[in-house]
């Protein structure tokens, strides 16, 4: 799985960065601007334009995903909330790779490799963080014995996830 590699401060690895708001969360633009400064484009003509679904709320767990494009380049990283206090909240941003990416790249991969497959499913989204595991589902299209294939991170570096998948069943 290729996406973008850039170069990326601390928080490509998953470490907490402040987040500041008068009101104490952060309304989708302002976290926008906190989530562009922490990658910044490795050739000096890309342009990074980062795009959340939500604001991020002073709530501890509160979570926001959001896509950076860096010219052609596309990944999505999770905002999370660490810790909150008077200066708004805390919170971590880490690359992942969406569930529904997962399912299509393995599907690929399934039927490259001549598997007969209908559809994968994938629990959940993969994110960048050593030791995270997702576990995906391949459906015969009519029946039959479906194949358990955990998706693994191999590796990250900046935003670029690296997946690796093993067969369990």
């Amino acid at each position: 799985m290729r996406a973008p590699i850039l170069l990326a401060l601390a928080v490509g690895l998953g470490l907490p960065v402040a987040g500041c708001a008068e009101d104490r969360a952060l309304s989708a633009d302002r976290l926008e601007d906190e989530v562009a400064a922490l990658y910044p484009a490795g050739d000096a003509g890309a342009r990074v334009r980062v795009r959340c679904d939500d604001g991020l709320e002073a709530s501890e767990g509160a979570t926001s995903d959001c896509r950076v494009d860096v010219g052609d380049e596309r990944a999505m990283v999770r905002a999370t909330v660490t810790a909150s206090g008077d200066e708004g909240p805390r919170f971590e941003v880490v690359p992942f790779v969406p569930a529904e990416r997962l399912a299509r790249e393995l599907l690929g991969i399934l039927v490259e490799e001549e598997y007969v497959v209908g559809e994968v499913l994938c629990l959940g989204d993969l994110l960048g963080r050593p030791d995270e595991s997702v576990t995906c589902t391949a459906e015969p299209p009519a029946g039959g014995r479906r194949t358990i294939v955990e998706a693994e991170v191999a590796s990250v570096r900046g935003l670029d996830v690296s997946v690796r998948y093993r067969g369990v069943e």
